[in-house]
């Protein structure tokens, strides 16, 4: 009786501190992160132990060995501290470990939609270069033929028999493609100074209409070729400013360029000069041209890229006129915007802010 006491009370003392000491490293788990499978570890070992003293309970030479015959305190250990203590182990680790693999299916989905935007991105990024490229091939090359073309005929003037009025012409093609690619250049090294930080404005007080004018002489020539209509229409007499007065010229000669080149024979271009009710100074351009549908007009903001690309392209450019525009009004603190509709022309606004106004 003494020996079946004693192996008793040893196999209860054994299987509670077994469940104590699985209990503790599942509490202290439980805190953790990503050790949820240790406590579901410990709970089916408890199950499995159970388990194996059943098996052993209906085998009489078997018990002899492990344990001596059922009694009240083995049931209630078997039952109560190995059944619930393995399921409640169980829960425990469910708990923890549930959310650790819904959290990482989430982490590999979010890691997937960033790779294939990453690799779209990629994509649209290698074929903008392309286009780019592609322009830049056309723009580039298109002047400097011109430019070698019509001085090596200067150059053999006598071999040609050129006389005065025709040397005056081919030297006017010369100046004009060396304009237009300067031009080029210019934009490519203006934008690049800007996504690099380096590109600087010059403020000085100077008559925004004035130089508006200045500007709409610069392509009047374009515009009586084309029969289109020129107009600037402004409030009051005289408007200073201080800004860039260069960096300014240069975007109402972008937007006017633009404006030119996509309104037919016959069309207007307007400029309205106007204060806002906020204060502000507004530029509107407005012209009779093809104009853009929404997603045109998204991909006209966009560095490098035209909204018509054909091997056989009706409008030339580089791409770049209205992104550095954009940039540049928005480093005088201004803001560009852009309405259009297909086949009723664009209207292109520019709002300088009021503290730039003088007077």
């Amino acid at each position: 009786m003494t020996s079946i006491v004693i192996l008793e009370g040893s196999r209860a003392l054994i299987l509670l501190l077994i469940v104590l000491y699985l209990w503790h490293t599942g509490k202290d788990h439980f805190t953790g992160r990503r050790k949820g499978w240790k406590m579901i570890l410990g709970g089916f070992s408890l199950l499995f132990m159970g388990a194996l003293v059943d098996i052993t309970d209906e085998y009489d030479a078997l018990a002899q060995y492990i344990i001596i015959g059922p009694t009240p305190i083995q049931a209630v250990l078997e039952k109560v501290i190995g059944g619930l203590g393995g399921f409640l182990l169980i829960a425990m680790g469910l708990v923890r470990w549930v959310p650790l693999v819904s959290d990482l299916s989430i982490a590999v989905e979010r890691q997937t939609r960033e790779l294939v935007h990453a690799k779209e991105a990629a994509e649209i990024a290698n074929k903008a270069k392309s286009q780019f490229l592609a322009n830049m091939s056309h723009e580039l090359r298109t002047p400097l033929n011109s430019i070698i073309g019509f001085s090596d005929m200067i150059r053999r003037a006598d071999d040609y028999k050129l006389d005065i009025p025709t040397l005056g012409e081919y030297g006017e093609h010369i100046h004009s493609s060396s304009d237009h690619l300067l031009k080029v250049i210019n934009d490519i090294l203006d934008l690049s100074k800007i996504e690099a930080g380096e590109m600087e404005i010059y403020e000085t007080e100077f008559d925004l209409s004035k130089s508006i004018v200045s500007t709409l002489n610069m392509v009047a020539l374009g515009a009586q070729e084309k029969k289109v209509s020129m107009t600037f229409n402004q409030e009051g007499q005289k408007c200073d400013l201080l800004a860039d007065e260069q960096k300014m010229r240069q975007i109402i000669l972008n937007i006017l360029s633009n404006a030119l080149k996509f309104t037919p024979e016959g069309g207007s271009v307007t400029i309205d000069l106007q204060k806002t009710g906020a204060g502000n100074l507004a530029i509107v351009i407005t012209d009779t041209g093809i104009g853009m549908c929404p997603e045109q007009m998204e991909e006209a903001m966009q560095i490098f890229r035209q909204i018509e690309n054909t091997h056989n392209r009706k409008f030339d450019g580089t791409g770049l006129g209205l992104p550095l525009t954009k940039a540049l009004i928005e480093m005088h603190g201004g803001i560009l915007t852009l309405n259009s509709q297909p086949g009723e022309g664009t209207e292109v606004s520019i709002e300088i802010p009021g503290n730039r106004i003088i007077g």
